[in-house]
């Protein structure tokens, strides 16, 4: 049969001891089912294996099922960041 991608993970290796997730991603139709927190856990036991000691990400503060699972996983908010906004008419 064919099989069809449902999701995606990107990392990457910062330094010697630090890896970064930069994208993770499941269709909208099978979000709740487990996919993301599996894509998670296994790209965390890839940067483990090559001896990477911390893994940061970013997320915005409105995706609160990522913000859940990540902080699940072992997460923490270290940082708070307020990027500039473009404000139409001004």
């Amino acid at each position: 049969g064919i099989s069809t991608p449902i999701g995606t993970i990107q990392g990457m290796r910062s330094d010697e001891f630090d890896g970064s997730i930069q994208n993770i991603g499941v269709i909208p139709e099978m979000r709740g089912k487990g996919f993301g927190r599996f894509l998670l856990t296994h790209a965390l036991h890839g940067f483990s294996i090559v001896g990477c000691k911390r893994v940061f990400l970013e997320v915005t503060t409105y995706n609160t099922s990522a913000l859940r699972l990540y902080e699940r996983v072992g997460f923490k908010v270290i940082q708070t960041v307020f990027k500039v906004a473009d404000v139409p008419g001004l």
